[in-house]
């Protein structure tokens, strides 16, 4: 049985967020207790409530702010719990918004997506670092990226078909969500928010420490080998008849097709080893931000030994990756192996976001725990 370990806090988000009122340590879903309030016609004196509005700084919408402030003393049931039977811990008592995690059924998952998503990128850097003819062409393509149709989107369309002999399926998590405050920690005081740190608002997680015992993946190459060497050979004879593509470009997709197959029946070495490669690389460059950064409040000498940790179980041919939302940007790409051309080209072309200029980690997102700092994402996989 294969299983994953949460080392921190996780955060698959849903894309949903809800308005909830802090009580006792716990959350409650403001919009279970304003129906409930709208049905009994409760009515509360507008100075008592702009009072407590002023008096708590909470900032919301006029729409709902006398409404809400309202219920300030108001007795809440069990149902109108965000969570019924966990103690949320949360560091802001004047930001009620919750930004969820997936579920399925009021239970978390992991969903499958997240386990292609890594999968899929571990094999684009397998493939650009083990074949440099494909490595080149992109390199000597670099402009096209910019385009939808370009040459990376060329390869995964070439190798959809294949994926169908790799399934991977959400996995119940049977676990309560935790819910920590989340904060970015700038390098020092930035010239627009004057501050060295950006509120990121509570958020529900997986908690940090939890073992997830389940079939990652079902990888089905044995039973289909024959029918896959069939598919094999089809597809780069319709690679090699293709007359609307020039003939690197074809071999390019051609090599693909034969780095994926080989791919899927070497897995779990290939993945081991690629991802030790990749996680090196995105470790160093979270160390150089707490090396450099001016930031007082990033607990640096306590981060260091963490990443160092990783770094080392890494060495040891441990599974150790980050996943979800609030990780780093250099999680979620491969291109830096294109080393120089990855350097000259961020701006125009693989830049996150039109503020950052040059592919440095320039703040990071961490949570606060038990006096602890963290930073989010990090799990370790057992094949």
């Amino acid at each position: 049985m294969s299983k994953i370990e949460t080392i921190t806090p996780v955060h698959i988000g849903s894309g949903e967020k809800i308005l909830c009122l802090k009580k006792d340590g716990y959350l409650y879903d403001l919009n279970k207790i304003l129906r409930k309030e709208k049905l009994a016609n409760n009515k509360v004196k507008l100075d008592k409530i702009l009072e407590y509005g002023q008096k708590n700084n909470i900032n919301m919408s006029t729409a709902n702010f006398k409404e809400i402030l309202a219920l300030k003393d108001t007795d809440f049931t069990d149902d109108e719990k965000v969570c019924n039977d966990h103690y949320y811990a949360i560091n802001s008592s004047d930001n009620i918004n919750l930004f969820l995690i997936m579920k399925s059924m009021d239970k978390l998952i992991l969903p499958g997506s997240t386990i292609r998503g890594w999968l899929n990128n571990l094999f684009f850097y397998y493939l650009l670092d083990s074949e440099p003819f494909v490595k080149n062409y992109v390199i000597k393509n670099i402009k096209t990226l910019e385009k939808r149709n370009n040459i990376l989107t060329n390869i995964e369309r070439t190798i959809a078909p294949f994926k169908q002999f790799l399934m991977v399926n959400d996995i119940m998590i049977d676990t309560n969500p935790h819910v920590y405050n989340l904060i970015r920690y700038t390098n020092g005081k930035s010239k627009q928010t004057k501050s060295d740190t950006i509120p990121g608002g509570n958020v529900e997680m997986i908690p940090m420490n939890f073992t997830i015992n389940s079939k990652i993946y079902d990888l089905n190459i044995s039973e289909f080998k024959t029918l896959i060497e069939v598919m094999k050979e089809k597809h780069l004879k319709a690679i090699r008849e293709n007359k609307n593509k020039y003939p690197e470009e074809k071999e390019v997709l051609a090599i693909s097709i034969e780095k994926f197959t080989y791919f899927l029946k070497n897995l779990n070495q290939i993945v081991k080893e690629t991802n030790k490669k990749h996680m090196k690389y995105v470790i160093n460059k979270e160390i150089e931000y707490l090396q450099k950064t001016a930031n007082k409040k990033v607990k640096v000498s306590e981060l260091m030994i963490f990443y160092n940790s990783v770094l080392s179980k890494l060495d040891n041919d441990e599974i150790i990756t980050q996943i979800g939302k609030y990780t780093n940007y250099f999680d979620k790409s491969m291109l830096f192996i294109l080393e120089d051309v990855y350097q000259e080209k961020f701006k125009s072309i693989f830049t996150p976001n039109r503020e950052k200029t040059s592919p440095i980690i320039s703040s990071m997102n961490l949570i606060n725990d038990d006096c602890h700092q963290y930073p989010l994402g990090f799990i370790k996989i057992t094949l």
